[in-house]
Protein backbone atom coordinates (compact mmCIF):
# COMPACT_ATOMS: atom_id res chain seq x y z
CA UNK A 1 0.00 0.00 0.00
CA UNK A 2 2.80 2.30 0.57
CA UNK A 3 4.08 1.51 -2.71
CA UNK A 4 1.16 3.77 -4.74
CA UNK A 5 1.81 6.68 -2.00
CA UNK A 6 5.57 6.92 -2.66
CA UNK A 7 4.63 6.82 -6.41
CA UNK A 8 2.14 9.58 -5.94
CA UNK A 9 4.72 11.62 -3.90
CA UNK A 10 7.41 11.09 -6.51
CA UNK A 11 5.36 12.96 -9.25
CA UNK A 12 4.09 15.49 -7.10
CA UNK A 13 6.12 18.76 -8.90
CA UNK A 14 6.19 21.67 -7.10
CA UNK A 15 8.12 23.82 -9.30
CA UNK A 16 6.43 25.02 -12.04
CA UNK A 17 8.80 24.09 -14.53
CA UNK A 18 9.07 20.93 -17.09
CA UNK A 19 11.74 19.98 -19.62
CA UNK A 20 10.37 17.57 -22.38
CA UNK A 21 12.53 15.57 -25.05
CA UNK A 22 11.09 14.11 -28.13
CA UNK A 23 12.52 12.60 -31.34
CA UNK A 24 10.47 12.54 -34.57
CA UNK A 25 11.55 10.09 -37.24
CA UNK A 26 11.22 12.91 -39.64
CA UNK A 27 13.38 15.71 -41.06
CA UNK A 28 13.77 19.30 -38.91
CA UNK A 29 12.02 20.89 -41.80
CA UNK A 30 9.62 18.68 -42.07
CA UNK A 31 8.79 19.13 -38.46
CA UNK A 32 9.34 22.73 -38.74
CA UNK A 33 6.46 23.11 -41.03
CA UNK A 34 3.57 20.94 -39.08
CA UNK A 35 4.63 23.85 -36.33
CA UNK A 36 4.41 26.65 -38.13
CA UNK A 37 0.99 25.51 -39.63
CA UNK A 38 -0.59 25.42 -35.86
CA UNK A 39 1.20 28.75 -34.94
CA UNK A 40 0.41 32.43 -35.88
CA UNK A 41 2.45 35.43 -35.04
CA UNK A 42 1.11 37.02 -31.24
CA UNK A 43 -1.14 39.67 -30.79
CA UNK A 44 -1.42 42.14 -27.85
CA UNK A 45 -5.03 41.79 -27.98
CA UNK A 46 -6.93 39.60 -29.37
CA UNK A 47 -10.50 41.03 -29.72
CA UNK A 48 -13.69 39.16 -28.57
CA UNK A 49 -14.12 35.86 -28.69
CA UNK A 50 -11.94 35.16 -32.17
CA UNK A 51 -12.12 31.29 -32.80
CA UNK A 52 -11.08 31.44 -36.27
CA UNK A 53 -7.21 31.01 -35.32
CA UNK A 54 -4.58 28.64 -34.45
CA UNK A 55 -3.57 26.76 -31.49
CA UNK A 56 -0.66 28.56 -30.83
CA UNK A 57 0.78 32.13 -31.20
CA UNK A 58 4.62 32.94 -31.05
CA UNK A 59 7.68 32.97 -32.84
CA UNK A 60 9.59 30.21 -34.84
CA UNK A 61 12.61 30.72 -35.54
CA UNK A 62 15.72 27.35 -37.63
CA UNK A 63 16.71 26.82 -34.34
CA UNK A 64 14.24 27.29 -31.25
CA UNK A 65 10.58 28.49 -31.25
CA UNK A 66 8.44 30.43 -28.30
CA UNK A 67 4.90 29.77 -28.17
CA UNK A 68 1.87 30.14 -25.96
CA UNK A 69 -1.43 28.53 -26.07
CA UNK A 70 -4.23 30.80 -27.16
CA UNK A 71 -7.49 30.33 -24.72
CA UNK A 72 -10.57 32.11 -24.51
CA UNK A 73 -10.22 32.90 -20.46
CA UNK A 74 -8.21 34.29 -18.19
CA UNK A 75 -5.52 31.94 -16.93
CA UNK A 76 -2.17 33.46 -15.65
CA UNK A 77 -0.62 30.18 -15.08
CA UNK A 78 -1.02 29.34 -18.35
CA UNK A 79 2.75 27.56 -19.41
CA UNK A 80 5.44 29.46 -21.89
CA UNK A 81 6.90 26.80 -23.91
CA UNK A 82 10.63 27.05 -25.64
CA UNK A 83 12.07 24.74 -27.68
CA UNK A 84 14.97 23.87 -29.50
CA UNK A 85 15.33 21.22 -32.21
CA UNK A 86 17.97 19.65 -34.49
CA UNK A 87 18.45 17.08 -36.53
CA UNK A 88 20.02 13.83 -35.50
CA UNK A 89 20.21 10.56 -37.22
CA UNK A 90 16.94 9.30 -38.40
CA UNK A 91 15.03 12.17 -37.78
CA UNK A 92 14.73 15.39 -35.12
CA UNK A 93 15.20 16.19 -31.72
CA UNK A 94 12.92 18.98 -30.06
CA UNK A 95 14.01 20.04 -26.17
CA UNK A 96 10.67 21.27 -24.76
CA UNK A 97 10.09 23.44 -21.81
CA UNK A 98 7.38 24.45 -19.90
CA UNK A 99 7.59 27.36 -17.29
CA UNK A 100 5.84 30.21 -15.84
CA UNK A 101 5.77 33.45 -17.23
CA UNK A 102 8.68 35.91 -15.55
CA UNK A 103 6.26 38.47 -14.56
CA UNK A 104 3.95 35.75 -12.47
CA UNK A 105 6.74 34.01 -10.74
CA UNK A 106 7.85 37.61 -9.53
CA UNK A 107 4.22 37.66 -8.01
CA UNK A 108 4.05 34.49 -6.35
CA UNK A 109 7.32 34.94 -4.85
CA UNK A 110 6.75 38.48 -3.68
CA UNK A 111 3.13 38.18 -2.40
CA UNK A 112 4.39 34.78 -0.56
CA UNK A 113 7.27 36.41 1.17
CA UNK A 114 5.04 39.15 2.22
CA UNK A 115 2.28 36.76 3.41
CA UNK A 116 5.02 34.53 5.53
CA UNK A 117 6.92 37.62 6.37
CA UNK A 118 3.97 38.80 8.48
CA UNK A 119 2.00 36.05 9.13
CA UNK A 120 4.88 33.75 10.71
CA UNK A 121 5.79 36.32 13.75
CA UNK A 122 2.06 36.80 14.07
CA UNK A 123 1.38 33.20 14.23
CA UNK A 124 4.17 32.97 16.83
CA UNK A 125 3.90 35.42 18.93
CA UNK A 126 0.85 37.41 17.97
CA UNK A 127 -1.55 35.65 20.70
CA UNK A 128 -4.26 34.65 17.97
CA UNK A 129 -6.14 31.40 19.00
CA UNK A 130 -4.04 28.12 17.51
CA UNK A 131 -6.75 27.86 14.59
CA UNK A 132 -6.29 31.22 13.14
CA UNK A 133 -2.53 30.56 13.14
CA UNK A 134 -3.01 27.59 11.41
CA UNK A 135 -5.24 29.42 8.72
CA UNK A 136 -2.65 32.07 8.48
CA UNK A 137 -0.52 29.57 7.21
CA UNK A 138 -2.15 27.29 5.22
CA UNK A 139 -4.19 29.01 3.29
CA UNK A 140 -1.18 30.47 1.32
CA UNK A 141 0.05 26.78 0.62
CA UNK A 142 -3.50 25.41 -0.06
CA UNK A 143 -3.75 28.53 -3.17
CA UNK A 144 0.01 27.60 -3.99
CA UNK A 145 -0.95 24.02 -4.79
CA UNK A 146 -4.25 24.90 -6.57
CA UNK A 147 -2.26 27.31 -8.84
CA UNK A 148 0.17 24.55 -9.38
CA UNK A 149 -2.22 22.12 -10.32
CA UNK A 150 -4.09 24.72 -13.00
CA UNK A 151 -0.34 24.63 -14.59
CA UNK A 152 0.58 20.88 -14.55
CA UNK A 153 -3.26 20.52 -16.00
CA UNK A 154 -2.40 23.33 -19.03
CA UNK A 155 1.16 21.51 -19.25
CA UNK A 156 -0.49 18.10 -19.86
CA UNK A 157 -2.74 19.66 -22.42
CA UNK A 158 0.07 21.52 -24.21
CA UNK A 159 1.76 18.23 -24.48
CA UNK A 160 -1.31 16.30 -26.07
CA UNK A 161 -1.83 18.68 -28.28
CA UNK A 162 2.20 19.33 -29.50
CA UNK A 163 2.34 15.39 -29.96
CA UNK A 164 -0.39 15.41 -32.38
CA UNK A 165 1.49 18.17 -34.30
CA UNK A 166 5.11 16.75 -34.32
CA UNK A 167 3.40 13.31 -35.29
CA UNK A 168 0.64 14.62 -37.09
CA UNK A 169 -1.56 12.03 -35.29
CA UNK A 170 -5.69 12.47 -35.45
CA UNK A 171 -6.25 13.86 -31.37
CA UNK A 172 -8.30 10.16 -30.22
CA UNK A 173 -5.05 8.03 -31.41
CA UNK A 174 -3.02 9.64 -28.82
CA UNK A 175 -2.94 7.77 -25.91
CA UNK A 176 -1.49 8.69 -22.26
CA UNK A 177 1.18 6.42 -20.86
Amino acid sequence: MAIPIRRSLARLKLLPYETWVLQIPEPLATVRARLEAKVEPPKIWRPGRQRHHQPYAGTIRAQNFALCRIIHYRNSFLPQIRGRWESIPGGTEIKITFTLHPVVLVFLSLWLTAWYGSAIPIALWGGQAPLISVGFLAVPLLMLITFCAVFWAEVRHSQRELTVIFHRRCPGEWREH
